[in-house]
């Protein structure tokens, strides 16, 4: 049984990673192209689609079997808290987005769900369904305590070496640290998936790690400036894969890209 899966804030696709080898059909969805297009590098067999993830999903939660969201942890987490009254970051009010796809996914969505953030540095609003190393996890299912504590520091964690994707070859105007710490942990997406859909069948057909497959450009005009460095000029055709929103209108109250990143 092949399972269709919503991946919201897909950012690079750390969760994704662990959801390799198994039969699924996945949708991903990022606001910031430049980080669309490395994820479609590292999953070419997906359909990415650059918009407001809760736009998106309002319009298109039906459509799937499992969705998984792990909206901004910027203005929820200890860490930039801390460093926001030191003075390094301008203090930021809570993001409430969190919350709000919590709240739709309850009332709304008949499938399993997944909702993940960091611990935040307050008690959280709506109580989380367990905490799964550094993640809460916020869910319509129960599933199986387990350790995924990796003793990892903030920084230590976005160690390029030691990471799940080697950004290398990409020209990125982000920081490298930051996307990858800002990944899901894939065996944590992996446990998950499985306790969600326990008789859920493997692809016998794919292979373990993902291939980084040629250079492609955001079709509609979009602006392609995250793929690899080439060897030499060359031409590349659009990608069909990777869709802007098509009725446009992001919510100007919200830059879910910009939340996660910086």
């Amino acid at each position: 049984m092949t399972i269709k899966i919503l991946n919201l804030h897909a950012g690079i696709g750390g969760n994704r990673k662990g959801w390799i080898g198994k039969d699924v059909e996945v949708t991903a969805v990022e606001y910031n192209s430049e980080i669309a297009n490395v994820y479609q590098e590292f999953f070419p067999e997906d359909k990415v689609i650059v918009a407001d993830a809760g736009d998106y999903l309002a319009k298109h939660y039906a459509e799937f079997d499992f969705i998984w969201a792990s909206p901004s942890c910027k203005t929820h987490s200890k860490v930039r808290m801390m460093a926001s009254k030191s003075g390094s970051y301008d203090a930021k009010l809570p993001n409430m987005e969190l919350y709000s796809i919590i709240i739709f996914l309850q009332h709304f969505f008949k499938g399993k769900w997944i909702v993940e953030n960091v611990k935040p540095y307050y008690n959280p609003l709506i109580q989380p369904t367990a905490k799964l190393g550094r993640h809460l996890i916020w869910s319509n299912f129960e599933f199986e305590e387990k350790n995924f504590n990796d003793n990892k520091s903030h920084n230590e964690r976005g160690y390029i070496k030691d990471s799940w994707f080697d950004l290398t070859n990409f020209k990125l105007k982000h920081r490298k640290d930051q996307i990858i710490r800002n990944c899901v942990n894939p065996e944590i997406s992996k446990f998950l998936l499985e306790q969600a859909f326990e008789k859920l069948s493997d692809k016998t057909s794919t292979s373990a790690t993902p291939t980084l497959a040629k250079p492609k450009e955001f079709n509609k005009g979009l602006e392609v400036s995250a793929t690899p460095t080439p060897k030499s000029p060359s031409a590349t055709s659009p990608n069909p894969n990777i869709k802007s929103n098509s009725d446009g209108g992001f919510p100007v109250w919200f830059n879910s890209t910009e939340a996660r990143l910086l």
